[in-house]
């Protein structure tokens, strides 16, 4: 086996009379012994269909497909959906459950080779899957298929127990070839030509002339081997994997074609497996063998073999290798007989190691890592606090020869003081080159001339030592026990100065319990407590400074009393680890603290141990794993013992750097690393709709539209990212645009619910980032319509306004014909009454007023004495007699209802025309027609009105009078030359055309007035 680079093995010393000497390898967990691949599986426990994996494939959307002896299974990364035969679905589902390869070719279409069932193509995105057999039934040796090969045009060629066959996806038809006899393996060189492997060796196959040349294999010395896999590399090297006979090579475009054996230093297994030869993105090529995996170096000929050790978390799962595949992102996927193997691409190098080796879920006292160092020759120095085998343990980085330091051992050792049987708190090298050592018992020294410690005359016990810029040596102790003391060493004068604990000295130091010294660049001297917070000590005044929580104001202040670890950046601030508060900034210009909890990303709010790197970022060794707090942007990175790490539990105080390597100690072993080494996966992840629920009703998934209707408004959509390391860790973030108003970071849920989604136009999206963070802000998305009910859509609010609006024009149309109603009947009432008082006022006038005036005027003309004088009275009489017997006429005419509207208008006009001007003009046409006698002495009205207001306020000088009757209506048109409606600017004209307005509408008549200073038309039409 290959050596472990860096390191080689711990040797473990148990107590004499109480132990025994006893050497032991250091596993670096998962890889000691042959590399430092560490897989993650997958079984059947996860869902996985069936155990023994034959051939994996990745589709371009990044889904993983891995062919079984029972199904073909789909994996996004969490689970599985399953494909099998279904006897009572035989179109839609396939022939037969063991898949032996699977495909997809240039156009996206995702094929799969059974043993027994033929080819199936299956639709990745309903699922459907569609068979193509070669035979009549399914028992023909041509429907038992081992490997498919997609060649230039697009053709598939599959190796079947039949012979060989060419299926064209375009007709759907099979080209059989019978031969060469029960082919397995085929693939294409760079000239089109064909080579195929099986039970008769190899055989290449010109497509063009259609003849098979078999290629010898034997060299006179083997019979022809059972070749099960080919690959042809990059260089045009042909290699050959048989069942029994190893690996061969041949140069595809050399003369001769002469195979060679392929076997550096003996290491390769014998029997490769079907497709069990694969050429990764480098150029290595991996082997599938029953004997477990191995990868070979073309170019150096180095093997590396990989096997089950079940002892060593993240080995294989099994040693008999079916099928392998590298995928987009370089992770390596093995199919095993016991489940699928993957390798991620961005491995984190840290490199962990345990005193005696142990699972990661089981702890043993010495790998309970309290403190170490590696020193200025290389040593990796490590102390124990835990139970009954406490101690210390030295690796040797430079010479890889660790052993646990002692006292009691002669030889190269001289013992001075036992560090076997003590715990040892801390470890410390000063800039003297001087190792130190605190223990529960005291200060020791280790004196490397003599291999061994001494101790220094100190009496207590010693939690701490650092050393400040001017040379001097601190240490404290912290022990219920002891009286709680600071120490300031001066080695080169050797004096002590000594800072206690008194618990009335407001000026001194606050706690018993130290946990850590801090010498700072300004020469003071930090301390973290158990619960006093971090006292700084000024060594000239020998004062003390607190700081504490401000629980009433928790700003700027610590927050928490308990301080585990404490480190100062090159900026001269105090980062402080607390038990409860996490990571605290102490500013000591200011006094002022900025706060870093689990809201900024941290695992854990108990932070133990601190360190920076050679970019200033911060390393945190925490409760619940390791973290990288970048100091500029506060960006938190954490990773956990799936990362590789040997515990997620990390110990006060145990932590080193050295030439840019950091080293941590946990409960359960520690680890080393560059932090330069450390790669994230910088591959954005695909993110995909895997789901969707519709009233809690499976549908098929939308591809850009969903249509829903009203009561189709409670979904559950669900969606995946595409990123197999660590997959647990992805982080999804969802939108449903035109509801949420951001983006609802979901961390790693993957499914996101509406309920009572209104109607209307919406679109769902989803973005994802992979383990380390790195998002896909594209996504996916797809549209979402939620139709609205009939009551709810266009159509119906275009017809319930239609409604409404002829509704309205219905009731204001009845409303107003009831008005109209009620107003004509009022009016009628009026005009009645008005006729009546006419009546009566006529007769009256001619009755009694004309009669008594023709009286006086005839009594009058009989005094012959007086006649001369009373000639003008007597005129003037005689005229207001004719004037009052036309006002008589005029308000009711007694030949109306014989003579009728035309000869009763023409006489009023006659009567009117008594002098030259104004000239009248009275016209009828058409055939006269009798109106009922009301209509006839209302448009009598509005024509005499008219006239009065020509003669009286227009000052006209031609009236014409015109009465038209038509087969349905009547009109009645007077027209003048006088000055119009506008000029006149009498009111008694306004009132008049209001009177004759109303008298028209109470004959539903209609009147048009054409008035200007030129002249004035009025029309009037009546309906019969």
């Amino acid at each position: 086996m290959d050596n472990h680079p860096y390191y080689s093995r711990l040797i473990r010393l148990c107590r004499t009379g109480f132990m025994s000497l006893l050497f032991i390898n250091a596993l670096p967990l998962g890889s000691w012994g042959q590399s430092t691949l560490i897989f993650d599986h997958l079984s059947t426990a996860q869902g996985l269909s069936q155990s023994t994996v034959r051939s994996i494939c990745q589709d371009r959307e990044g889904f993983m497909w891995f062919g079984t002896h029972d199904g073909l299974n789909k994996y996004d990364g969490y689970s599985f959906t399953v494909f099998k035969a279904d006897p009572n679905d035989p179109q839609n589902t396939l022939h037969h459950n063991i898949i032996t390869d699977i495909h997809e070719d240039r156009k996206g279409r995702l094929w799969a080779a059974t043993l027994g069932g033929g080819l199936h193509q299956i639709d990745k995105r309903t699922g459907q899957v569609t068979a193509f057999e070669l035979g009549r039934n399914r028992e023909n040796a041509w429907n038992t298929l081992f490997s498919i090969h997609e060649d230039q045009t697009g053709g598939l060629w599959v190796a079947s127990g039949g012979g060989l066959a060419r299926f064209d996806p375009a007709t759907r038809r099979f080209t059989r070839y019978a031969k060469p006899a029960y082919p397995v393996a085929i693939t294409q060189d760079a000239s089109g030509n064909y080579w195929v492997g099986g039970i008769q060796g190899v055989s290449r196959f010109d497509p063009r002339t259609g003849t098979f040349t078999a290629i010898n294999i034997r060299n006179g010395q083997f019979k022809q081997p059972f070749i099960s896999s080919l690959l042809l590399d990059s260089k045009g090297i042909l290699w050959a994997g048989s069942l029994e006979g190893g690996v061969w090579r041949l140069d595809a475009g050399g003369t001769p074609l002469r195979f060679t054996r392929y076997n550096p230093r003996g290491l390769l297994t014998k029997s490769i497996r079907y497709n069990g030869i694969y050429a990764n993105r480098r150029g290595e090529v991996w082997l599938a063998t029953g004997e477990g995996l191995q990868r070979v170096d073309p170019n150096t000929d180095q093997v590396t073999t990989y096997t089950e050790d079940r002892s060593v978390p993240g080995s294989l799962s099994n040693n008999s290798i079916q099928s392998l595949y590298e995928d987009r992102t370089g992770s390596f996927w093995v199919g095993t007989n016991h489940g699928v193997n993957k390798t991620p691409a961005y491995t984190k190098a840290f490199s962990a190691y345990q005193i005696i080796p142990t699972l990661a879920s089981t702890s043993l006292n010495h790998n309970y890592i309290n403190t170490l160092l590696e020193d200025h020759t290389g040593t990796l120095w490590l102390g124990s606090s835990a139970g009954s085998m406490d101690g210390s343990f030295q690796h040797d980085l430079v010479a890889a020869n660790p052993v646990q330091l002692h006292s009691n051992q002669r030889g190269p050792f001289k013992s001075v003081a036992s560090l076997a049987k003590q715990k040892v708190w801390t470890l410390y090298e000063d800039r003297q080159k001087r190792l130190w050592a605190g223990t529960e018992k005291g200060l020791y020294q280790y004196q490397r001339a003599m291999g061994h410690f001494k101790r220094y005359p100190f009496p207590f016990s010693v939690r701490c030592i650092v050393q400040d810029s001017a040379g001097i040596l601190w240490v404290a102790n912290h022990s219920a026990g002891d009286t709680t003391v600071i120490a300031a060493l001066d080695l080169t004068h050797s004096r002590s100065t000594y800072y206690y604990h008194h618990p009335g000295n407001t000026a001194g130091l606050n706690n018993a319990f130290i946990y850590q010294l801090l010498a700072s660049r300004s020469g003071d001297i930090y301390v973290a407590t158990g619960g006093g917070g971090i006292n700084r000590l000024n060594p000239r005044s020998g004062r003390f400074i607190h700081y504490l929580p401000a629980y009433e104001s928790r700003a700027s202040h610590l927050n928490d009393k308990e301080i585990r670890c404490l480190y100062e950046d090159h900026q001269g601030m105090i980062w402080a680890g607390t038990g409860l508060g996490g990571l605290n900034r102490l500013d000591p210009r200011t006094g002022r603290v900025q706060v870093y909890t689990t809201h900024e990303g941290l695992p854990s709010n108990r932070i133990l141990s601190i360190i920076d790197d050679d970019q200033g970022n911060l390393w945190l060794g925490t409760a619940r794993g390791l973290s990288r707090f970048d100091r500029i942007t506060q960006h938190v990175r954490n990773y956990e013992q799936r990362d590789g790490l040997p515990d997620d539990e990390f110990n006060t105080g145990a932590v080193y750097k050295r030439q840019g390597r950091l080293w941590f100690g946990t409960r359960n072993g520690f680890f080393g690393f560059n932090p330069d080494s450390i790669q994230d996966n910088t591959t954005p992840p695909s993110v995909y709709i895997t789901g969707l629920t519709v009233m809690n009703q499976r549908r098929p998934l939308p591809q850009r539209q969903l249509t829903l209707a009203h009561d189709e408004n409670f979904l559950t959509i669900e969606f995946v990212a595409l990123n197999f390391h660590r997959p647990e860790k992805n982080q999804y973030a969802f939108q449903l645009v035109g509801l949420d108003k951001q983006w609802v970071f979901s961390n790693a849920r993957r499914f996101a619910s509406y309920t009572n989604l209104a109607p209307g136009h919406y679109r769902f999206r989803v973005k994802a980032a992979n383990n380390d963070g790195v998002w896909n802000q594209t996504g996916t998305s797809f549209g979402l319509t939620i139709e609205p009910p009939w009551w709810q859509t266009n159509w119906f609010r275009l017809m319930a306004l239609i409604s409404l609006l002829l509704g309205m024009g219905i009731t204001i149309r009845f409303y107003t014909r009831v008005k109209l109603r009620r107003q004509r009947h009022e009016l009628k009432k009026v005009l009645q009454a008005q006729e009546e008082e006419r009546q009566r006022l006529a007769a009256d006038l001619h009755d009694d007023l004309g009669a008594t005036l023709s009286t006086i005027k005839g009594q009058l003309e009989t005094l012959p004495s007086l006649r001369q004088e009373l000639e003008m009275p007597i005129r003037l009489m005689g005229k207001a007699i004719g004037d009052l017997r036309f006002i008589s006429h005029n308000l009711m005419p007694p030949e109306f209802s014989r003579l009728g509207l035309a000869e009763i208008l023409g006489e009023a006009i006659r009567q009117r025309q008594v002098s030259s001007t104004p000239v009248f003009l009275f016209v009828t046409f058409g055939q006269q027609r009798r109106l009922d006698l009301e209509t006839e002495l209302i448009v009598y009205r509005i024509a005499v009105e008219l006239i009065n207001n020509a003669l009286k306020h227009a000052r006209a000088r031609h009236i014409t009078v015109q009465l038209i009757f038509h087969p349905e209506q009547v009109c009645l048109l007077v027209e003048d030359d006088g000055l119009g409606y506008l000029a006149s600017h009498r009111p008694a004209a306004g009132a008049g055309l209001r009177n004759i307005r109303s008298r028209a509408a109470y004959l539903k008549g209609d009147l048009v007035v054409d008035s200007n200073p030129r002249g004035t038309m009025v029309t009037l039409t009546i309906h019969y």
